[in-house]
């Protein structure tokens, strides 16, 4: 935890990063977290993810009203 603030510090993004005890991945999609030790499923979670933001998307591009009628 060290090395990592001293890294921070270095790099002049101590004030912009917060550190966390047990630092974690987070989805890009859906901000879901996994511990750092998770990367192969983190990484399994995020294609599950991207294809469903996808299918949502092109849902909402076939149909826009329906999609919001559904929210």
């Amino acid at each position: 935890m060290q090395a990592l603030t001293s890294c921070l510090e270095a790099e002049g993004l101590s004030g912009a990063v917060t550190i966390k005890q047990n630092p974690s991945w987070q989805c890009v999609h859906c901000r879901t977290e996994f511990p750092l030790q998770q990367l192969t499923e983190l990484q399994e979670h995020e294609n599950r993810c991207a294809r469903k933001v996808a299918r949502d998307a092109a849902a909402l591009h076939a149909n826009p009203t329906q999609v919001r009628a559904r929210e």
